[in-house]
């Protein structure tokens, strides 16, 4: 049976290593390459388990205001619960329709509602949320003035 040393310790270096990969995701594009961004994303996804859903949530919220994150963190983000997911899937810029469409089949209705309320949304991603054929989407697409109808 461990200690109360033992897991106080455990518990204070997951806390440190988690800590230390979120200041490397924060450092200016100036400072640490793309390549070496997304190898440490890669690193970081399987630290999400441990993160408290507050944690998620403003680690989602942070990278939404990104040009540019790793793409497994952002997906395994995006897949969240909402309250993790919806800046990612709402506004940021560091997701793609390209991306979004490829998530689409794997979120919730309610996540892709979000979806379709971006600012700016391609055709063909328009056309895989009208697929959904659920009204709440639709409407919400036809608000859209940035949702390219083909």
């Amino acid at each position: 049976m461990p200690h109360t040393h033992d897991i106080l310790t455990h518990d204070i270096l997951t806390h440190d290593i988690k800590e230390a990969f979120i200041g490397v995701l924060r450092l200016p594009a100036s400072l640490i390459n793309m390549h070496e961004r997304h190898l440490i994303g890669a690193v970081f996804v399987s630290l999400l388990p441990s993160l408290s859903l507050d944690e998620r949530a403003r680690l989602a919220s942070y990278l939404a205001g990104l040009q540019e994150a790793p793409d497994a963190i952002l997906r395994a983000l995006a897949l969240d619960d909402i309250y993790v997911s919806r800046p990612l899937l709402e506004s940021a810029q560091c997701i793609t329709d390209a991306d979004l469409r490829s998530l689409a089949p794997h979120l919730s209705l309610e996540a892709l509602l979000f979806v379709a309320q971006r600012k700016t949304l391609n055709a063909y991603l328009v056309e895989v949320l009208l697929d959904k054929k659920q009204e709440n989407i639709t409407e919400s697409l036809l608000a859209n003035p940035g949702a390219i109808r083909s």
